[in-house]
Formats: C-alpha cells, sequence, structure tokens
C-alpha cells in the first residue's frame, strides 16, 4: 500500500509540473501569436497548430490528474499495529518447550501477578506488595527473584528454584523459595512453593501456592494464586 501511494505521490507531482511547463509554454506562444502579420502567415498558422495541439495535451494532463485523485480518494488506508503484534508474539510461553520440561523456556524476566498481601507475625499489620519479579539466566533452574511492597520494603535478588515435573502425562513448572525470602527492614517472607499449569493460548500459567508454616508443615495449595506471564521488554 505504501509502495502504491508513493507511486501516486509521484505522479501527481510529475503532472503539476509537466501542466506549468505547458502554461508557460502557451503563454509565449500567445505573445508570439501578438505578433503575427498577414506577412509572416504561414508561420503564424504553423504556431496556432502548436497552440491547438498544447491545448489538447494540457487538457489530457488534466482528465489524467483528475482520474488519478478519483483514485487515491478511494484507497483505504489501514494501520497495521506491528509494534503490538510483535509485542504480543515475544511475551507468549514456548509451550512445545513447556511440554518438553526443557530449562530454556525460563530464559529471561517474568511476572507474577497476585492480590498479595502479607500479615506480619509479630504485629498483624497487613502490608501489599506492589510487584513481584522473577529472572532466570539460559538454562539455569535457580533464578533471583524481587519484591516490593507498599511500605517501601523489598526483597531483592533472592533465590529461587524452577524444575518441571510430568504429572499424569502433563508437564507442571514448579518454584520454590528453597528457604525464606531475607528482605530489608527486618522482614522475612515465609518459603512458597508454587506448582504452575500452562493455559491453551500460551499467554501465561496459572500457580497453586503453598506456604511454610512456622511449625514446619505446608498449608493447602491455593489453586490459582498466582499468574506467571512473561515481562515486557
Amino acid at each position: 500500500m505504501g509502495t502504491h501511494l508513493s507511486q501516486i505521490e509521484d505522479l501527481l507531482f510529475k503532472s503539476v509540473v509537466a501542466l506549468t511547463l505547458f502554461v508557460l509554454a502557451l503563454y509565449s506562444i500567445k505573445t508570439v501569436l501578438s505578433d503575427c502579420t498577414i506577412f509572416s502567415k504561414v508561420n503564424c498558422q504553423s504556431e496556432q497548430n502548436e497552440f491547438i495541439a498544447l491545448e489538447k495535451e494540457i487538457s489530457r494532463i488534466k482528465q489524467q490528474i483528475s482520474s488519478v485523485k478519483d483514485s487515491q480518494s478511494s484507497l483505504e488506508c489501514k494501520e497495521i499495529d506491528t509494534a503490538s503484534s510483535s509485542d504480543n508474539q515475544s511475551t507468549k510461553i514456548d509451550s512445545s518447550l513447556w511440554a518438553q520440561g526443557n530449562l530454556e523456556v525460563l530464559n529471561g524476566c517474568w511476572n507474577l501477578d497476585w492480590d498479595y498481601t502479607l500479615r506480619e507475625a509479630g504485629t498483624n499489620k497487613i502490608v501489599g506488595v506492589t510487584s513481584w519479579d522473577v529472572c532466570f539466566k539460559p538454562g539455569s533452574e535457580i533464578g533471583v527473584q524481587t519484591l516490593l511492597f507498599e511500605d517501601g520494603a523489598n526483597c531483592v535478588e533472592q533465590p529461587i528454584r524452577g524444575e518441571f515435573k510430568n504429572i499424569n502425562d502433563q508437564s507442571k513448572l514448579y518454584l520454590d523459595d528453597s528457604k525464606d525470602v531475607d528482605c530489608n527492614l527486618g522482614r522475612v517472607v515465609f518459603q512458597r512453593r508454587m506448582e504452575c499449569e500452562l493455559i491453551q493460548n500460551g499467554d501465561y500459567a496459572e500457580c497453586a501456592i503453598s506456604t511454610l508454616q512456622r511449625d514446619g508443615s505446608w498449608s493447602d495449595f491455593q489453586a490459582n494464586g498466582v499468574r506467571l506471564s512473561r515481562k515486557r521488554n
């Protein structure tokens, strides 16, 4: 479509230039004809014929310009959001690698979305989490995670382990803090485990989550508690 519009614009430009040149030529011929006398009848007749031919050519160019304008006005140009398409493609999770249990699928950074709040053990204060990111290097099962809290506390580049297990012929990703997560301001997040299942279109994975209790037991898995998706660049 862009090439066609460029050709149309080029044709219009050339036509306008040609029309301008013909008008100048017409003006010159009229000037010459005004000096025609009975003594130069033959020359005047030749110039009059040329003048008629120029008028016909000008008329033809005008019709051509009009036709080109009409065809251009009838064109419908639709913008293609290539950036959006590219972004959507890049954030898809490779379902083939996931099904194989290949750790290469974890390469890069991820968002973990959750309506996530923590209760401080000593004060029972409820604190919200504003973001939770995880990053893995190529082929590595050990990644780093960063959590940011509403009150300004943070847990930066804390370890997290990822591995795939085949459960009932279905490949699932298991994420494990491996230990309690250390944060600043003296805060600690009790160790968590997640079991993640890729949804059909590969946009994200739904993860059930369980937390280590202070008595050494694990809480029941909270189904679909966390959504795991690729982080946009």
